[in-house]
């Protein structure tokens, strides 16, 4: 799907949501202040199971925990995090499959730049395969291109889920708080328009920015040393 349609349908998605939530307030609170913990939690897990499983569509799940926690800052952020930390997290075990199974004819697709770069990264800083899932999944840097190259060079998974669901409960609860911060001191409609604002311009990061010239400016390649992305089943 073409990179300005995304933002267009985030941008409707995110809007959509914010009315629902705008409209069902009160239903919204009772459920994510006195629902049972298993129905929350599944709820949460769910929606950002599907946000991280979506491709075609965007789900920015992300988005919605922000405004729900700006719309309902009595909820608890600890349970969102970890609920859609493990949900999210889950979610990129697809990127991983596909990598190990169909690494070579997703390498010469859109996601080619994302894997010469990110192959590159790797290829320079092995021992900091962890560290780099965790900041891949706690920002707005392609994550899906990076677990892609990690079922390619059939890195252990529960390593990766290890290291990823860490990065995504983090940036879960780091949203959730800001979130509230933003609910107790703007006005309700305010969350919805940053939620907006945060979304596209982290889907711009993502679908804009050429990895590929940015790795090959910062980690210049050793003589003989190949951008593409390595399919040697080490791990």
């Amino acid at each position: 799907m073409d990179s300005k349609v995304k933002l267009v349908l985030a941008a409707l998605i995110i809007i959509a949501l914010g009315i629902a939530i705008q409209s069902y307030y009160h239903e919204v609170e009772d459920f994510l202040l006195y629902a049972s913990p298993v129905y929350r939690g599944f709820a949460i897990f769910a929606l950002c199971l599907i946000g991280a499983l979506t491709v075609i569509v965007p789900v920015p799940y992300t988005a919605v925990i922000l405004t729900l926690a700006a719309s309902v800052p009595e909820m608890n952020l600890l349970e969102v995090a970890l609920w859609g930390g493990f949900g999210s997290g889950l979610g990129e075990v697809v990127g991983w499959v596909l990598g190990k199974y169909l690494g070579e004819s997703i390498g010469s697709s859109r996601y080619r730049s994302r894997l010469k770069a990110i192959s590159l990264v790797m290829s320079r800083h092995k021992f900091l395969i962890p560290v780099i899932v965790f900041l891949f999944a706690l920002t707005p840097l392609p994550d899906d291109a990076l677990f892609i190259i990690l079922g390619a060079i059939n890195y252990r998974l529960v390593y990766a889920l290890a290291s990823g669901v860490a990065g995504k409960i983090t940036m879960l609860y780091v949203i959730g708080l800001f979130g509230k911060l933003v609910g107790e001191f703007t006005p309700d409609w305010f969350s919805s328009v940053l939620a907006i604002v945060l979304v596209l311009l982290f889907l711009a990061i993502v679908e804009f920015v050429d990895w590929e010239k940015l790795a090959e400016k910062y980690l210049p390649r050793r003589e003989g040393e190949s951008l593409s992305p390595s399919m040697d089943k080490s791990s």
